[in-house]
């Protein structure tokens, strides 16, 4: 009996707390304001939903109100912190939720080895250059994800590079000459909570696949550093606030500052940096705007005639810019968001050069190759 009683009181203490934990954080919520996205998970929070009768009447209001709620939830980020600080102090977690830290850098898991997706985007950029290409210089580089230089050699689960390069060239068409930049890159040249390379760290590599075109680019020397902060890349709240946010540098020159942007079906000119884009949630899209299908790039400055296509995802972006003053025009095909059958239908097509430049984790995936 008196077990039994000392139990319920042990029930009652434990309602009680959860029951004033509830109504604190309500009371709370009430006097904070709401914010507007969350560092940790890299997206835009839902905000308080607008009233109508009809959404009332299909419950559409209600559902979300209560993501309104998920969302807004008082010291919410300070939650997730402590998660991901408990899971790498107290239970010695190498990783967590597939990201992991080496030194200051993290990095994300990026297992496993897909073979069938390695050869079927081979086969697709062979289809394009069947297609549109023939009797063009066409080149082929490969950038190597950060967990070239992370994965193996401390423990974490890593693909055989190697053998996807090997695999991925084994398909190509033979006329697409490759451009080796593996060795030219280290980890220092990479962000240490982004995934992207640092664009004042790669000037060696647009010099070497420069070279290889047979073109002639600006001077390293002729570059001026301009900078941004703070910047905290997408992989910043994963770090637990124990990393401070880096510095964003991109390089300038004449040919950059002069040079005119403009995009897919629309009128309105651009630069090469979208100063307004480093207020985003991924400040890196400064580099020509981000994720766009197709990318204009006319260099006034130029002194020869030669224009070059550039097929890339988004570290061809900071890439391009060091490459145009070689080219009086430069073309950049984000081909995940066009339809290769009517690529004619928006480039003509003729003596220009080309370029394929992607990551490795796109090369790794099909579904960025439909």
């Amino acid at each position: 009996m008196h077990k039994l009683k000392r139990k319920q009181i042990v029930n009652l203490i434990t309602v009680t707390i959860f029951f004033i934990s509830i109504v604190a954080f309500s009371i709370l919520h009430l006097f904070m304001d709401d914010e507007k996205i969350s560092l940790i998970e890299r997206r835009r929070l839902e905000q308080f939903p607008k009233f109508t009768v009809s959404k009332l009447l299909t419950n559409q209001w209600l559902d979300s109100f209560e993501s309104y709620l998920l969302d807004q939830f008082p010291m919410r980020e300070q939650v997730k912190y402590l998660d991901i600080s408990l899971k790498q102090v107290v239970f010695k977690n190498g990783d967590v939720d597939g990201f992991y830290r080496v030194g200051e850098y993290l990095s994300k898991i990026l297992y496993s080895y897909n073979e069938s997706d390695v050869i079927h985007n081979a086969d697709k950029i062979s289809e394009l250059y069947n297609r549109y290409l023939m009797h063009m210089n066409v080149y082929m580089a490969i950038v190597p994800d950060k967990g070239y230089f992370t994965a193996d050699h401390n423990g974490y689960p890593s693909i055989d590079y190697k053998l996807m390069v090997d695999t991925f060239m084994k398909h190509l068409d033979k006329n697409i000459t490759y451009i080796d930049v593996f060795p030219l890159l280290t980890l220092k040249q990479y962000y240490y909570t982004d995934a992207h390379w640092r664009q004042e760290e790669i000037y060696p590599v647009a010099e070497t696949i420069a070279k290889k075109m047979s073109v002639e680019i600006s001077d390293e020397k002729s570059y001026e550093l301009n900078s941004y902060a703070p910047f905290n890349g997408v992989y910043f709240g994963r770090s637990e606030g124990a990393l401070q946010s880096e510095t964003l540098n991109y390089l300038t020159n004449q040919v950059i500052n002069h040079a005119v942007v403009t995009y897919q079906d629309e009128s309105e000119e651009h630069r090469v940096y979208d100063l307004k884009n480093l207020e985003n949630l991924d400040a890196y899209d400064v580099f020509l705007g981000g994720p766009q299908p197709i990318v204009n790039i006319m260099n006034y400055e130029a002194t020869t005639k030669k224009e070059l296509i550039v097929f890339r995802d988004s570290f061809g972006s900071s890439l391009t810019p060091l490459l145009l003053s070689g080219y009086s025009k430069v073309t950049l095909i984000d081909i995940r968001y066009m339809d290769l059958s009517k690529l004619n239908d928006y480039i003509d097509f003729t003596d220009q050069d080309v370029l394929f430049v992607y990551n490795t984790t796109v090369l790794n995936n099909r579904v960025n190759f439909k």
